[in-house]
């Protein structure tokens, strides 16, 4: 083995520090691998290979990482191994979900889903934000993501939370009827009143009405243009693709849909026909 050049420096940290340009070249040209082996340093982290998924899970499992949170505030402090911001697409093909990686035994180490829902309808816990602030005091183990510790199970979090679904809220009439009458005019301003309002208003109308969804404009009494009117929009202002479309529906003062496709669902044939394209 090739004896190790001498250099005042004893790492390459340091010799970056004066020599930031010549640092630059020899990453750019591929030798920084060489350079550290002629003196005997350390590889930098980024050219250090991660570790298995196994030595990553032992790690875990020994630093007490309980969660993906907690993954994601230490895993740069491991100091032996390089392990991944992003364990479930490196390790993909060994990956099954983080309760596994962290070495738990999956449903087994929480409550069931009846004991996680039961407590929930037991401490008035209605929303999915209410649960993520509360979940950690109870005095059972509730998992972070029940939509993924109860996938077995899991229908949406209206059932989870006991709700009955749509039949716990107003219909799509009241509550459309409701954001008209308060001049809710985005899906942001619905976001900040639905929780005020004199009714019971889902804070995913679009899942909770999907029968009869098409739109947040539709939804909020916005009246858009006609098919015929959008189109002609889009001839005389050069709309080229949806892409385009998407991008400049809303810089314009007419009431264009976000999602003309579904707008306009009774004449919709293409995006192509919709453009003007033959």
């Amino acid at each position: 083995m090739p004896e190790k050049s001498k250099s005042k420096y004893n790492s390459l940290k340091e010799w970056e520090k004066d020599f930031p340009v010549h640092y630059r070249d020899a990453k750019s040209q591929g030798h920084i691998e060489e350079l550290c082996e002629s003196f005997g340093w350390d590889l930098p982290k980024y050219l250090v290979s991660f570790a298995t998924y196994e030595q990553a899970q032992k790690w875990c499992i020994e630093n007490n990482i309980e969660d993906m949170r907690g993954y994601q505030k230490k895993y740069k402090d491991a100091i032996d191994i390089k392990i991944p911001r992003e364990p479930n697409n490196v390790y993909k093909d060994k990956w099954v979900n983080w309760y596994v990686f962290l070495g738990k035994d999956n449903l087994r180490d929480f409550a069931t889903y009846d004991e996680s829902q039961k407590w929930c309808a037991n401490n008035n816990i209605k929303t999915y934000t209410d649960y993520q602030k509360k979940y950690k005091d109870a005095d059972i183990r509730l998992p972070s993501n029940p939509h993924e510790s109860y996938k077995k199970y899991w229908i949406n979090w209206y059932v989870f939370l006991g709700k009955d679904n749509v039949k716990d809220f107003a219909t799509y009439e009241q509550s459309q009827k409701w954001c008209i009458e308060k001049g809710i005019n985005t899906q942001q301003g619905y976001q900040k009143k639905y929780k005020d309002a004199d009714i019971t208003l889902p804070s995913n109308p679009h899942e909770s009405y999907k029968d009869k969804w098409l739109d947040w404009s539709t939804f909020l009494g916005k009246k858009c243009l006609t098919y015929d009117e959008a189109q002609k929009w889009c001839i005389e202002n050069g709309i080229e693709s949806s892409k385009q479309y998407y991008k400049k529906y809303k810089d314009i003062n007419k009431k264009l849909p976000r999602h003309p496709n579904r707008k306009y669902k009774d004449k919709w044939v293409s995006w192509y026909t919709f453009l003007g394209k033959n």
